[in-house]
């Protein structure tokens, strides 16, 4: 198991790397609910990502460099991301938020 999540890491690895090299990317984000996850199968979230990645790739002609999905957020944490997600990169607000996610080990970005 701990080969699988060596090969995991150095898989993301080269991926940030990739996006890291593109000078104006952008991400669709999407944020879809709610539902009780508890009554959901296992792996439950799989069929959705797999449909968003097959859409990404018709829509836009290539494969996605990152896609990620999960159940479990509550509504506090959704409002929280969104408000985030809706602030300018030169607001002061996000800069500060920005700053305190990297003084806490949480954002690797620029």
């Amino acid at each position: 198991m701990l080969w699988f999540r060596a090969l995991i890491k150095y898989l993301l690895i080269i991926k940030k790397s990739k996006m890291r090299k593109q000078v104006e990317a952008e991400y669709w984000i999407c944020i879809i609910g709610a539902t009780n996850s508890k009554n959901l199968k296992s792996g439950a979230d799989s069929p959705m990502r797999n449909a968003v990645e097959k859409a990404f790739e018709e829509t836009t002609g290539h494969e996605q460099e990152i896609c990620w999905s999960g159940w479990g957020s509550e509504k506090e944490k959704v409002d929280v991301i969104n408000a985030v997600w809706s602030m300018e990169q030169d607001d002061h607000l996000y800069k500060k938020i920005k700053n305190q996610l990297k003084k806490g080990g949480r954002f690797d970005g620029v």
